[in-house]
């Protein structure tokens, strides 16, 4: 079994620049699901990031763990929306740069659950 905490920290991290992101690039005004206003994007991003801290950092309970598998299939999920955007708009969407690198925390946690060895 991987160390589910060292990947869940690993897209915390990749989730705090991919929110960066967002707000510098303007996906409060470009989502096709919704526009926020700048401050309500900014709160929204906050509990957000607030949240998934207080799971993999402070809270000590048994059902962390599960959380955090919840938590990384969400990054992958929120990478390739990400990317499918891209595609579909034939150009830069906010946080393209940085959702590859929730796909690839997810597939080396990935590898790492499912026991394969790359390094033949």
């Amino acid at each position: 079994m991987p160390d589910v905490l060292t990947y869940g920290t690993i897209a915390l991290i990749i989730q705090l620049a991919h929110s960066i992101e967002e707000l510098l690039t303007g996906f409060n005004r470009k989502w096709f699901i919704t526009n926020l206003s700048f401050p309500n994007m900014l709160i929204c991003e906050i509990v957000h990031l607030i949240s998934w801290i207080l799971v993999t950092q402070i809270v000590q309970k048994p059902s962390r763990i599960d959380i955090l598998f919840i938590f990384l299939s969400l990054m992958l999920l929120n990478g390739s929306q990400r990317i499918a955007w891209a595609i579909t708009a034939k150009r830069y969407v906010p946080g393209l740069f940085t959702a590859p690198f929730h796909l690839v925390n997810f597939a080396l946690f990935y590898v790492a659950l499912s026991g394969l060895n790359l390094a033949r």
